[in-house]
């Protein structure tokens, strides 16, 4: 309900606190797909958490996104840039393609849901995001 408000309103920034937690992939999908199309010059934060640590996604110009679920790593990692928090604190942050290669903690998440770097730039491709030059 609050995605078709901030449509019609034409929010220009959307705070998303664990806005899928509760439905299926499937649904998550759909959401994440008009989130990319519907708000794509939006700024977007969006917030989910893992027990362990959270994955922050920026999508949109310099937004900041946080979109942790492990299973659903594959409807966000076209998203612009990741931050990754560590009990508290910026474990990792930057463009999906740059962080995968550093076998880090979002290399570790990607690996938890069989995300290769591949996928991530296919994912990217797709969107229409420029592959990082550095992966």
């Amino acid at each position: 309900m609050s995605l078709a408000r901030a449509l019609v309103k034409d929010s220009k920034i959307l705070i998303l606190d664990e806005a899928t937690a509760s439905v299926d992939y499937e649904t998550d999908r759909k959401i994440q797909d008009t989130i990319t199309t519907e708000f794509r010059d939006r700024t977007i934060l969006c917030i989910a958490r893992t027990s362990s640590s959270s994955l922050c996604l920026c999508h949109g110009d310099d937004s900041l996104t946080a979109k942790p679920i492990i299973d659903r790593l594959r409807t966000i990692i076209s998203y612009d840039r990741v931050c990754v928090m560590d009990d508290g604190n910026i474990a990792e942050f930057d463009a999906p393609d740059v962080l995968h290669p550093q076998n880090g903690i979002f290399r570790a998440m990607c690996e938890h849901s069989s995300i290769a770097l591949e996928d991530i730039h296919r994912a990217r491709k797709e969107r229409g995001v420029r592959v990082s030059e550095t992966s």
